[in-house]
């Protein structure tokens, strides 16, 4: 018998999938990014990435993701 293991990046967008899933029902589930201090602007964690989000107006808008240790720089 044996066990295929699957891709790091198979995992990460499987993880991403089930967050994407959560947030379409609470879209206020990810905290106010700390630089930012705006109540829409909002981010979630993904493995070791963010993934930045707005949510505005009943809308989700995914703006970017970037790995933890980035600085957030624009966007």
């Amino acid at each position: 018998m044996f066990h295929v293991l699957r891709p790091p990046v198979d995992a990460w967008s499987d993880e991403l999938v089930r967050k994407l899933k959560l947030l379409e029902s609470f879209p206020e589930m990810g905290r106010i990014v700390p630089e930012k201090q705006l109540s829409h602007f909002r981010e979630l964690l993904v493995g070791n990435y963010r993934l930045l989000y707005i949510y505005l107006h009943n809308t989700i808008t995914v703006v970017g993701v970037r790995h933890q240790a980035s600085p957030l720089g624009r966007i």
